[in-house]
């Protein structure tokens, strides 16, 4: 996958957050509307921040979005070296593995509580 595969059309159609780490950015995620659903994409974090714990704020941030939207449940499909990453987080796999931009995928789920 190279950098254009990061770009689509839907970027205008979603909220989008930027973690940044010693004023220089870091890690990127969005969130957008799909069949009712929040669905968050394009979650990641350059290498060396991955130990920072800046995943878990994107998907928090994320989450606040949904919730101040009155979405109550989240999904998102997360490669499957990260499935223990978002278990943590309160998500459950909800599909079987399939490949998805080359990349071994599983379709993850959330119930949001409003707060």
């Amino acid at each position: 996958m190279d950098e254009f595969d990061q770009f689509d059309l839907l970027d205008g159609l979603a909220e989008h957050i930027l973690a940044y780490y010693d004023g220089k950015p870091v890690g990127a995620g969005r969130i957008r509307w799909v069949d009712g659903l929040g669905k968050l994409e394009r979650i990641c974090i350059l290498e060396p921040y991955r130990k920072f714990g800046l995943g878990k704020v994107i998907i928090k941030a994320l989450e606040a979005i949904a919730v101040e939207k009155e979405i109550t449940k989240v999904k998102l499909h997360g490669q499957t070296h990260a499935e223990g990453f978002y278990e943590k987080l309160g998500y459950h796999t909800s599909s079987d593995v399939f490949i998805e931009d080359g990349i071994p995928h599983i379709l993850m789920t959330k119930e949001l509580v409003a707060k």
